[in-house]
């Protein structure tokens, strides 16, 4: 009973710090809108009014801007006291950011999660070790994170993901799909791609994958495995498969079968159907696997 009433305390002396907003200004269909937030949690989500709403809580040491310049707006939540003030007072920004849907967003921050749904315009969003959303999207999307995870779900057109420690986990239909990280692993499900790029030092990667006549998949890894699953009911690609001392080959869609190279690497190369597409997978000590 302690505490839980030093939480509901604790709870109410936060909020007592906090400064409620509740804005709106009017602006383009489609302009260019950029937020920072150094800690907290932002919410974008898109709408069909020509006009940008900002609500939620930031702390008392922290200065709010809001603020429309031709086609570009700013938001962003600063400390009153330089880049570190705010981080010294405690306490996290929340807000709630209302959009045009086929505006630019471009959002960063340092300890900040960010949650991006229904925008159609370019996404391009960065946090060190926040965690990053995105649901919905048809622009040319771009997320990094240093040790916070991305997710990306029912998105299209370009995407490019990066994270060094963190997870990365997709489902979209998209022209071009590229992933990339360090030791987090990558799990996606792309359909309809033109190009897939897939690269993990140690991390593994998971893939199922709906291949468009003519497209590319380039995937690799060091130490982690690689799962590929196609969706396709007749693939028509050229495989090539490479693998590293320890690596290990398991072919689950033909009967070829992986020859080794002087007992220091692995190689299996074949055809289905003309060969149009290409499939280029490549690990070091790591165990690929295709399946259909």
């Amino acid at each position: 009973m302690k505490t839980l009433l030093a939480l509901i305390l604790f709870a109410a002396a936060f909020d007592a710090q906090a400064e409620q907003i509740d804005k709106t200004l009017t602006a383009d269909a489609d302009g260019d809108i950029r937020i920072e937030v150094i800690e907290g949690k932002v919410l974008v989500e898109g709408w069909d009014k020509s006009e940008i709403r900002v609500k939620g809580d930031i702390p008392n040491a922290e200065e709010f801007v809001f603020k429309t310049s031709g086609s570009q707006t700013k938001i962003e939540v600063e400390s009153k006291h330089g880049f570190w003030g705010g981080r010294r007072g405690g306490g996290y920004a929340k807000l709630v950011v209302y959009a045009p849907r086929d505006s630019a967003i471009n959002i960063e921050g340092a300890s900040s999660s960010f949650v991006i749904t229904g925008m159609n315009g370019k996404v391009d969003a960065s946090s060190m070790s926040g965690d990053i959303t995105l649901k919905g999207g048809r622009g040319k999307i771009e997320l990094e994170s240093v040790s916070g995870d991305i997710e990306v779900i029912d998105a299209q057109g370009r995407i490019n993901l990066s994270s060094v420690s963190g997870d990365i986990a997709a489902k979209v239909e998209a022209e071009y799909f590229e992933a990339q990280s360090v030791s987090g692993s990558i799990d996606a499900s792309i359909g309809q791609s033109d190009r897939v790029q897939l690269s993990s030092v140690s991390g593994d990667i998971d893939l199922v994958f709906e291949m468009k006549e003519g497209g590319e998949l380039d995937a690799d890894t060091v130490s982690g495995n690689i799962d590929v699953q196609f969706l396709n009911k007749d693939l028509n690609a050229t495989f090539e498969i490479e693998t590293g001392p320890g690596g290990d080959v398991r072919n689950r869609i033909t009967e070829d079968k992986s020859t080794s190279f002087m007992s220091f690497s692995g190689s299996l190369e074949f055809k289905i159907g003309k060969g149009k597409g290409s499939v280029d997978l490549e690990t070091m000590s790591g165990t690929i696997e295709i399946d259909h």
